[in-house]
């Protein structure tokens, strides 16, 4: 009988030191999955960033896009408004007579 009291014990023994050690695995598997889940958060608020300053870098190139447009508009107006005067004194030229030769 006592024997088997010691071989229950034992295996008694086992079972707690068993536990234990089931526990501390499982609290070290927990800290190591807090450990990684902290890069992916700050992935995550990283991607966030991200979108908002490409957000933002587009808005502003859409605006730099429309400038860039008026300025070429005015270009062509500028060009346009030149060449029609260099016709109308080429014009005023001719027709005083500015062409005439004896």
């Amino acid at each position: 009988m006592p024997d088997e009291i010691n071989q229950i014990v034992r295996r008694l023994d086992t079972v707690e030191r068993n536990t234990t050690d089931l526990a501390k695995s499982v609290t070290n598997i927990t800290e190591e999955l807090s450990d990684l889940s902290k890069p992916l958060r700050e992935l995550e608020v990283d991607r966030e960033v991200r979108k908002e300053r490409d957000k933002n870098l587009y808005s502003r190139l859409d605006q730099i896009e429309t400038s860039i447009e008026k300025v070429h508009n005015l270009g062509w107006w500028v060009l346009g408004t030149f060449g029609a005067s260099a016709i109308a004194l080429i014009a005023n030229f001719m027709f005083k007579g500015g062409f005439y030769v004896q």
